[in-house]
């Protein structure tokens, strides 16, 4: 009963804070990130903070998470100081190290459970929008006036094959950046899936080993899946053959710096390529317009945004 309710970490913190939670997946990413560098902050600050483990009373407990008050991820700690001051009373015998050691493990794991149950929900929507009397209908949109749209190349960061089914896009010229629902599939099978943080490293050594179960790169190669969209850009193998122009769409997504690498990739990717590229970003609302105008500056700065703006490179198109 201990084991299960440490397991309920995201679930407490997103519980406590849903009211200021957005309507994004990134929002929900955030939180783990704020978990998981909030674990990481006590580990390495472990003596300092040794009263983590060591109060004595409820007094000494709440005044311990004052002290961690004007941290942004403020109650990202609230939640971790509870669970470890939780374990102190199963783990009497071991170190203040392994406690948050396993502190994290168990996040770790919440973590996979928490993508379980996305995918069982994500399973459950795509039911009713495509194999239910209320399923979705394709609305026109700016993207019908693309030629040969099922010929383009789709980067998409959903996990259900809304491409191809709105906009019969084949599964083959699809990448799946971050997995995709099958829940369906064998036991042996695994969740490919991915949904965690952004590694905020760009040195390798650097790499925190307590961070990186969390982090998209590593799931990306644990599961296998963050590689195929580099085929979209490789140039014609016969020498002398003229480069076809190209358009990438990007579905469903907000451009979140959270998946930086990746926007990074694909643009340098293009402009290696050369011939003529054009992204094309999606956007529901205004709202959603100004967040992937933001997001694709901080990405890749406002004057080689101008610039790719400017020479028709890329542009935001209403769904």
């Amino acid at each position: 009963m201990v084991v299960k309710n440490q397991k309920q970490s995201f679930f407490d913190f997103i519980n406590e804070i849903k009211d200021k939670l957005g309507e994004k997946w990134s929002s929900i990413e955030l939180i783990i990130s704020d978990i998981a560098e909030a674990i990481a902050y006590v580990k390495k600050h472990l003596e300092e903070n040794s009263q983590i483990i060591e109060w004595k009373s409820t007094h000494d407990l709440t005044k311990l998470k004052k002290k961690f008050i004007t941290k942004s991820n403020y109650i990202a700690f609230k939640v971790v100081i509870a669970r470890l001051s939780g374990y102190r009373f199963i783990y009497t015998d071991s170190g203040w190290q392994q406690i948050v050691d396993v502190c994290n493990e168990e996040c770790i794991q919440a973590l996979d459970d928490l993508t379980y149950y996305l995918e069982f929900y994500l399973t459950y929507l795509d039911k009713l929008d495509f194999d239910s009397e209320q399923r979705i209908v394709k609305q026109d949109s700016s993207l019908d006036a693309i030629e040969e749209l099922e010929s383009a190349k789709v980067l998409t960061f959903n996990y259900t094959d809304t491409a191809n089914k709105l906009f019969n896009i084949p599964e083959e010229n699809t990448h799946f950046i971050h997995g995709r629902i099958d829940f369906a599939r064998d036991q042996k099978s695994i969740n490919t899936m991915v949904f965690g943080i952004e590694d905020k490293e760009d040195k390798t050594e650097n790499i925190n080993p307590d961070l990186i179960s969390y982090q998209k790169f590593y799931q990306r190669m644990i599961k296998e899946t963050g590689s195929d969209y580099r085929k979209f850009f490789e140039k014609p193998k016969n020498l002398g053959e003229t480069v076809d122009d190209m358009n990438i769409i990007v579905f469903g997504h907000s451009v979140d710096p959270l998946d930086k690498e990746i926007f990074i990739n694909c643009f340098d990717l293009a402009k290696k390529r050369g011939g003529k590229y054009k992204f094309i970003f999606n956007y529901y609302d205004e709202k959603a317009k100004r967040e992937i105008v933001k997001n694709l500056t901080i990405i890749l700065g406002k004057e080689r945004m101008i610039s790719l703006t400017a020479e028709q490179k890329s542009c935001i198109c209403k769904m």
